[in-house]
C-alpha cells in the first residue's frame, strides 16, 4: 500500500542551541514513520515528513516530552450533536485527526462531546468545527 506523507512544522520549547537539538533529532529519528527531519534552533521549530498511517502527532509529541522538551498545545472540548453510534464516533475522530495540528482526540458518545489537544499555530477551533460540520454533524463550543 502506498501511503501519503505529511509535512508538519511546529514550535518546540527548550531547544536553544545545536547541542540541545541533538537529543530531539536522536529521539525522533528512532520513530518509525518519519522519513525526513529538520530542526531550526533559531526559530525553535521542528519540521518533519511523516506517514500518518504509521505515526500520530501525539506519539511525536510524547517522544519530545519524554526527553524534557515541550510542544505548546491548546485543549478544547466541543459538543457534537447527531452522533448515534460508534461509527459516528470513528468518523468524528478520523476527521479531526486528519487536521494538521490536532494531536489527540477523545470522543464521548454518551455526552456528545469531544476533547481535543492541538497545536494552536497549526489549527484553530474554527477549523475543527468546520470539519465536524462538513461530515454531517452539528458542533459548537461548550460554555
Amino acid at each position: 500500500m502506498n501511503h501519503i506523507s505529511k509535512v508538519i512544522t511546529f514550535p518546540l520549547e527548550g531547544m536553544n542551541n545545536r547541542k540541545s537539538a541533538e537529543p530531539v533529532i536522536q529521539a525522533l529519528s528512532g520513530l518509525s514513520g518519519i522519513s525526513e527531519l529538520g530542526v531550526c534552533v533559531v526559530d525553535h521549530e521542528v519540521s518533519l515528513v511523516y506517514d500518518p498511517e504509521m505515526l500520530y502527532i501525539d506519539e511525536i509529541i510524547q517522544t519530545i516530552q519524554a526527553i524534557g522538551y515541550n510542544v505548546p498545545q491548546g485543549e478544547i472540548t466541543l459538543f457534537v450533536d447527531g452522533m448515534k453510534c460508534i461509527t459516528c464516533v470513528f468518523r468524528v475522530e478520523e476527521a479531526l485527526r486528519d487536521l494538521e495540528g490536532v494531536c489527540h482526540v477523545s470522543v464521548n458518545l454518551r455526552q456528545g462531546t469531544t476533547d481535543i489537544k492541538y497545536i494552536p499555530i497549526l489549527v484553530s477551533p474554527g477549523d475543527m468545527l468546520e470539519i465536524i460540520q462538513k461530515i454531517g454533524y452539528q458542533a459548537g463550543f461548550l460554555n
